[in-house]
């Protein structure tokens, strides 16, 4: 499985929120301290106090995760980065930022009223019966709303702290699953993320429901001449301090650059990104982020030899399909027509957002317009900072609404979820739009809103 260090290079690389959530990725819950002794070990705080207190990153603890292609990795934070974190977010005044399950903003409802860097065994956090490694950075929150505390902090809906960031990513260890070594050999991490993938390659094949064949075919026979595009492109974007392409297209080109096999799925996007962005392919500038990105998809090798296998497989038609976006006036203008998005490919309909990688911007032209319009204006790193979050509240109702089509049913809770970050979403936005001394439109999400509602319980 592949290893990265999360580390701070760019100005961007920060943690900007903290959230509550049930399953905190660093697996330590926190404690929650009031008169009831029995939920308390080493303290007795006023109930009225409303006081959580718990790790917010411990270093080196390995963290898993997907990336884009549902491939497993992990990732860790230094001893020096964790206090670097640390002291970035009082330094930036974020004390109040904070969100719940990391999708409901709750700023100015939770507080950080206290933060260290645990340095040696007498740390005070031992004197809350915490047992956490030297260099953890451990936060005192006080909660302010009642709705948080009762329902969820009391009722045990969340059980710690997981951070909300931008990070740049070494490639510390570069080994992924032994698919081939014997089950029994997987740990357990290893065989739920391989059963995660499992399950979407079969949720996601259209025929699956129509009770055929499902294959899982993949081909490494596309030869050197792509292998050293990647590698070129990889080697290039590194000097640029890889700037350059979405994580999608820098897992793409580790895959070409090693010889790796890749899924029929992945040849058809392969395609279609190379086919469209052919035209931002500048051989006189090897510095360009369109040259750069063109070449880790495999380049112009990589163009013909996707195009070929396709027509072999029969599969060229349905590969080059691919909805163009809609024209507008503005960015953001809500397109004349079917309220449903016109999709985009993946790889040119997810934009980075100062630093911010989307996932699911494809599914709105709109927010592709918006965004790129936003991130191409002069502002302050403040101002920056809002702009990635109402980007990040805009992909996560992308994400409801692919789950919802692909399953073809809206529960409430997604529809009242969606609701709330898009009112979220726009009450951000009117705040940029103050500072910018601009009036973006915004109701192309209220199209999203529409479509899940569609979707309730299958009407």
């Amino acid at each position: 499985m592949k290893l990265y260090e999360l580390q701070i290079e760019d100005k961007e690389d920060e943690v900007f929120a903290i959230s509550l959530v049930e399953n905190p990725a660093i697996q330590s819950d926190f404690m929650y301290f009031h008169n009831e002794k029995e939920l308390i070990k080493f303290a007795a705080v006023d109930n009225e106090k409303r006081t959580l207190i718990g790790p917010i990153l411990i270093p080196d603890k390995r963290i898993i995760r997907v990336d884009a292609e549902g491939e497993p990795y992990e990732v860790f934070f230094t001893k020096d980065t964790v206090s670097k974190l640390a002291q970035n977010y009082l330094m930036k005044k974020y004390t109040d930022k904070a969100t719940l399950e990391h999708d409901k903003s709750i700023n100015g409802k939770v507080h950080l009223i206290e933060s260290w860097v645990k340095d040696g065994q007498f740390d005070k956090s031992t004197n809350y019966g915490l047992n956490l490694p030297k260099g953890t950075w451990v936060g005192m929150f006080k909660i302010s709303d009642d709705k948080i505390w009762n329902d969820y902090v009391k009722t045990g809906k969340v059980k710690g702290f997981s951070i909300e960031g931008l990070f740049s990513h070494k490639l510390v260890k570069a080994s992924m699953i032994d698919l081939e070594k014997d089950i029994e050999e997987l740990t357990e991490n290893e065989a739920e993320v391989l059963l995660g993938q499992i399950k979407a390659i079969i949720k996601k094949d259209k025929r699956f429901g129509k009770g055929q064949r499902i294959e899982m075919e993949s081909y490494a026979d596309y030869g050197s001449g792509i292998s050293n595009n990647a590698k070129k492109g990889i080697d290039l974007n590194e000097k640029n301090g890889n700037k350059c392409a979405t994580q999608t297209g820098k897992v793409r080109a580790q895959q070409l650059a090693k010889g790796q096999p890749i899924s029929v799925e992945t040849i058809k996007r392969m395609y279609s990104y190379l086919s469209r962005a052919e035209a931002y392919y500048d051989e006189s500038d090897m510095n360009a982020c369109g040259t750069i990105s063109y070449l880790l998809w495999g380049g112009k090798a990589g163009l013909g030899w996707s195009r070929n296998k396709l027509r072999e497989l029969g599969l060229l038609q349905e590969a080059e399909a691919s909805p163009s976006i809609p024209n507008s006036s503005y960015p953001g203008e809500v397109a004349s027509g079917s309220i449903a998005p016109a999709l985009l490919n993946e790889e040119e309909g997810n934009i980075n957002v100062f630093g911010l990688e989307t996932e699911y911007f494809y599914m709105c032209p709109g927010a592709v317009q918006l965004f790129t319009h936003l991130t191409s204006m002069p502002m302050d790193e403040d101002t920056k900072g809002m702009v990635r979050s109402a980007a990040l509240q805009a992909d996560r109702v992308f994400d409801i609404e692919e789950d919802v089509i692909e399953n073809g049913v809206a529960e409430p809770k997604d529809l009242a979820q969606a609701i709330q970050l898009v009112a979220d979403f726009k009450d951000l936005m009117a705040e940029i739009d103050k500072i910018v001394g601009m009036k973006h439109d915004v109701s192309f999400m209220d199209g999203h809103i529409k479509i899940i509602k569609d979707l309730l319980n299958g009407i």
